[in-house]
């Protein structure tokens, strides 16, 4: 039988969960706000902690609002869009802090405030679906906390050129593509104008109507290319590209004495999804690698040159690491197309590239790494062997990278000299952030 309550909520949590008390035990309520006054139903109980579901909002918090979109709280995608912006960041900066101070022990000093874009809606220039075959497919986002698919008209995170696409989406996918089609990622310019599209599948799949391409993007105005792949990995066919034209999509960085600089970003591969606040990301990596004097870098996790080609503009040296194939041949298309000839790109994993790299007496000025979610922990403990003067850590998960930064400053010389965290995704409880750490000893900084 569930427990019904009635619940003051206190904090958020780095989830985007609000927390409250009842009775002395921690509660856990999605979609709840700090300052709510609830009534709760308990839906599952832990020795440590309750979850529970709001049943009526009693009270509200004055940091409430009502969410602008309609799929809000079913769909899975967005867990903020219920606060207000500014409190948003405020909340964020607050747990992001919180995290870096109790994960790895760094000091409030060394950690700045929150830094934004001016969009808080329709930053996404990448959008990641779902799709489901029941008579017919249907496209959209997991429902919270299920699998059952929410599908999408629109998506209030994503440009208008990707929604624009949304609508006319599954007829294409009915008229083109088998049902094993089970993910569809659209692509845009940071201009919104051309667009890819990528399509994963899961085993062998009917071959496609190729020949109906040309037909398909006429309908589908600035469709540049469909490629095709599995979803666990592996090779990527092209299926069909528009001549004379670029494969992929176009994110602009503006550089320090070489203006626009336009990366093309080939479907399938990872970037940065908010182009506003990835030129802000960039610009703290230039700074702190100029403040360092650093001519030779190591680039780690350095997927299609996002910071790799930005850094060959000031260094001597710059290798690129990466191992996924296809966004090496991306990179290098890149460098080739900008004429950054001081970048060598290996194709490896970065723990098998620092192995060969130390064993060959290589040495840095700096290492970059960006790893995925999960961090890289198995590679900390090693980066000192290089003997770089600083270490920069661009992070997604607040909890991988307060463990990484542990291990580092437990099994080295080097300290956190300064974080700043970065609102790359609001509306979501999810944290960017970039991190400088140096080796006293080794280092020159004002």
């Amino acid at each position: 039988m569930s427990r019904i309550l009635r619940l003051v909520v206190e904090t958020l949590g780095h989830r985007g969960v609000g927390i409250g008390r009842h009775q002395g035990k921690v509660v856990m309520v999605p979609l709840s706000a700090p300052g709510d006054e609830l009534e709760v139903e308990i839906i599952e109980s832990h020795r440590s902690y309750d979850e529970g579901r709001i049943l009526r909002l009693l009270n509200p918090s004055p940091w409430r609002r009502e969410p602008p979109c309609k799929y809000f709280g079913s769909c899975g995608g967005c867990q903020l869009q219920h606060l207000e912006i500014s409190y948003q960041r405020r909340e964020k900066e607050k747990i992001f802090s919180e995290m870096m101070e109790s994960g790895s022990r760094v000091a409030r000093e060394k950690i700045g405030g929150i830094l934004s874009g001016q969009e808080e809606f329709g930053y996404r220039c990448r959008l990641d679906l779902r799709v489901v075959w029941d008579r017919g497919p249907r496209v959209g986002f997991s429902r919270r906390g299920s699998e059952e698919l929410i599908p999408l008209e629109s998506c209030m995170v994503a440009r208008k050129k990707i929604n624009d696409v949304l609508e006319p989406l599954g007829g294409f996918l009915r008229e083109f593509f088998p049902w094993r089609v089970s993910r569809v990622e659209i692509a845009c310019d940071d201009s919104s104008w051309g667009f890819t599209l990528f399509l994963a599948r899961r085993g062998r799949e009917t071959p496609p109507r190729e020949r109906k391409f040309p037909e398909a993007a006429r309908e589908l105005e600035g469709l540049r290319s469909i490629c095709m792949g599995r979803t666990e990995g592996g090779r990527v066919e092209t299926l069909w590209a528009r001549e004379g034209g670029p494969l992929g999509v176009w994110m602009t960085v503006n550089l320090p004495g070489h203006g626009e600089m336009a990366l093309e970003v080939w479907p399938g591969v990872f970037s940065q999804v908010n182009p506003e606040v990835n030129q802000i990301l960039v610009n703290i990596i230039l700074s702190w690698a100029h403040k360092l004097k650093a001519r030779s870098i190591l680039d780690l996790y350095a997927g299609m040159g996002n910071l790799s080609i930005p850094l060959s503009t000031i260094a001597s040296r710059v290798m690129a690491v990466e191992v996924d194939p296809r966004a090496v041949e991306n990179g290098l298309e890149n460098s080739r197309r900008i004429g950054a000839e001081n970048i060598v790109w290996i194709r490896n994993s970065a723990a098998k590239a620092i192995s060969d790299l130390v064993s060959k007496g290589e040495r840095f000025d700096l290492v970059v790494l960006d790893p995925p979610r999960a961090g890289a922990k198995e590679i900390m403990g090693a980066i000192p062997l290089l003997d770089p003067k600083g270490v920069i850590y661009v992070s997604c998960d607040p909890a991988t990278l307060a463990r990484d930064m542990a291990i580092v400053q437990r099994e080295s010389s080097f300290r956190v000299q300064e974080i700043v965290p970065l609102d790359m995704f609001p509306q979501t409880y999810h944290i960017e952030s970039a991190s400088l750490l140096l080796r006293p000893e080794g280092a020159q900084w004002s």
